[in-house]
C-alpha cells in the first residue's frame, strides 16, 4: 500500500510543479528541478503514509475477525452434539494423580464392624474384656 501511495503522492507533486512553473512563465530548467525534488518528497511522504495506513487497516481487520471467531466457537460448538464449546484441560505432570488403577485396590484401612453377637470381648479392640463378660450372659 506504501508504493501505491508513494507513486500516486509523487506523481500530483510532480504535475502540480510543472503546472505552477508554467502558469508562472519560469524556466524550464528551474521547474524540472522543482518538480523532480517534490516528486522524491512527497513519494517519500506517500510512502510513509501509506504503510502507516495499511498497518492500521490489517491491525484492523485481524482484530475484528479474532473477535467475530472467539463470538463463533460457542455457537458452532453448540449446534454439534457430543462436542464441548471449551477444549477439556490438559492435565499437566504436576496436577496428574498417579496411578490411580493401583491405588484404587488398596484395602479399605477402617476396620468392618461385625454384627456378630457371638464375638467375645476380647476379639473387640475397643470394648473392655470385663464389660464384654457381663454382656455375654
Amino acid at each position: 500500500m506504501g508504493r501505491s501511495y508513494a507513486g500516486v503522492l509523487g506523481l500530483l507533486a510532480f504535475l502540480t510543479e510543472i503546472a505552477r512553473g508554467v502558469s508562472r512563465s519560469a524556466g524550464n530548467e528551474s521547474t524540472v528541478t522543482t518538480a523532480v525534488a517534490a516528486l522524491f518528497v512527497f513519494a517519500a511522504v506517500g510512502f510513509v503514509l501509506g504503510e502507516l495506513a495499511g498497518w492500521i487497516v490489517n491491525d484492523a481487520v485481524r482484530s475484528r475477525l479474532a473477535a467475530e471467531i472467539a463470538a463463533a466457537k460457542p455457537k458452532i460448538a453448540a449446534s454439534k452434539p457430543n462436542v464441548a464449546a471449551v477444549a477439556p484441560a490438559v492435565p499437566s505432570a504436576v496436577t496428574a494423580r498417579p496411578n490411580v488403577a493401583a491405588t484404587a485396590a488398596k484395602p479399605n484401612p477402617l476396620p468392618v464392624k461385625s454384627n456378630n453377637p457371638t464375638t467375645s470381648a476380647a476379639a473387640r479392640p475397643n470394648v473392655p474384656a470385663a464389660a464384654g463378660a457381663n454382656n455375654k450372659s
